[in-house]
């Protein structure tokens, strides 16, 4: 009777392991390339947080996450169909020519301008036009802000990278602090993310004032192929719906939205000093959602983007002579036809479970 009773007990477990199997294969795979090769970082927590709460999975997809070098490695990626959905900015008009790409842009995820100008406080550079024959630190060459830069100093300085100033590539983390603190670059062009962790170890800093319309330009996006858009549409509603939630819940709850990120990236939270860190990394979060969370009153909706922010974009590049007078439409480059599902879910109830959360 023994033996007969775990016979059945073993069938039960492999009827159920198979069940999950078959459950997990039922999930559509979707490969996602970004353009930071060390991936994402705290600041970009709530991607973490749609991971653990299981936002993605209840959409159906399994995401497969691929890190590359630079939003210029990511759309020949998307364009060439060997990633399903790109991270980056909109700046590939100015890299690949002014032929329409099978590519655009649904879901606005970082939506202001997340890329700042820094100088030692103790610095004689108090503007834009102090930067010339200076050197400046980016993270790459291929990195989506130096076109931007590029158009920024010209159009706001008359400052030219052929002649008046030059890029020097430093990475991002400890590399790029070195170089700024040792005056081997004499301002440092990353993200707002990065200048915290600056000041972070005990550097010293001062923001260089952006005009206006360079801090409305939305900084990073999703995009697809055309082809993905006409056959795959329930999958980037789905994709949308679960980047909005994650963002929901990461501000219903920053610390939780914190260790959600260690979860997948156990070596972030390795050694001693945990309170300290968390500290450090509330204070990274805390600052990127005001560039990916919609307050009250926001008139745009998670994942929107308004035409004529694309507009200020081809312009301000045009001016700053990256992109000739030719260019690809504004409104071919984007679609919203995806917004209205992206935000069909009870956010009370995504904050509720959040706060739930230890």
């Amino acid at each position: 009777m023994n033996r007969m009773k775990t016979k059945l007990a073993v069938a039960a477990i492999a009827g159920l392991l198979a069940m999950y199997s078959e459950a997990a294969s039922a999930l559509e795979k979707v490969v996602v390339a970004q353009g930071n090769p060390r991936g994402f970082s705290a600041g970009l927590s709530s991607w973490f947080m749609a991971k653990k709460l299981g936002y993605f999975k209840d959409e159906g997809l399994e995401i497969d996450l691929i890190n590359l070098n630079g939003s210029a490695s990511v759309y020949p990626q998307v364009a060439q169909k060997r990633a399903d959905i790109g991270w980056g900015a909109p700046i590939w008009w100015g890299q690949a020519g002014r032929d329409p790409v099978p590519v655009k842009f649904f879901y606005n995820h970082i939506y202001s301008n997340i890329w700042q100008m820094v100088v030692p406080a103790s610095s004689s550079i108090q503007s834009f036009k102090d930067l010339k024959g200076k050197k400046i630190g980016v993270g790459g060459l291929s990195w989506q802000n130096v076109p931007v830069t590029r158009a920024l100093l010209e159009d706001e300085a008359h400052l030219s990278s052929d002649k008046d100033y030059s890029f020097l590539a430093v990475g991002a983390g400890p590399t790029a602090f070195r170089a700024f603190s040792n005056g081997e670059v004499d301002a440092l062009n990353l993200f707002a993310t990065m200048n915290i962790r600056l000041q972070q170890s005990g550097q010293k800093i001062r923001y260089l004032k952006y005009p206006q319309e360079y801090l409305d330009l939305f900084s990073n996006a999703f995009f697809t192929h055309d082809d993905t858009i006409k056959n795959r549409p329930k999958m980037l509603e789905g994709f949308g719906r679960a980047l909005a939630k994650g963002t929901v819940a990461c501000q219903a709850n920053l610390v939780a939205c914190v260790k959600a990120y260690y979860e997948f990236n156990p070596t972030a939270n390795s050694g001693t000093g945990a309170e300290k860190r968390l500290k450090e990394n509330l204070a990274v979060v805390k600052d990127m959602q005001t560039h990916l969370y919609h307050p009250p009153g926001d008139e745009l909706r998670y994942g929107e983007f308004k035409l004529q922010t694309w507009k200020n974009y081809i312009k301000i590049l045009q001016q700053g002579g990256v992109i000739g007078k030719t260019v690809v439409p504004a409104d071919a480059l984007f679609t919203t036809r995806f917004v209205k599902a992206f935000n069909d879910f009870d956010a009370d109830a995504v904050k509720a479970r959040a706060k739930s959360l230890k």
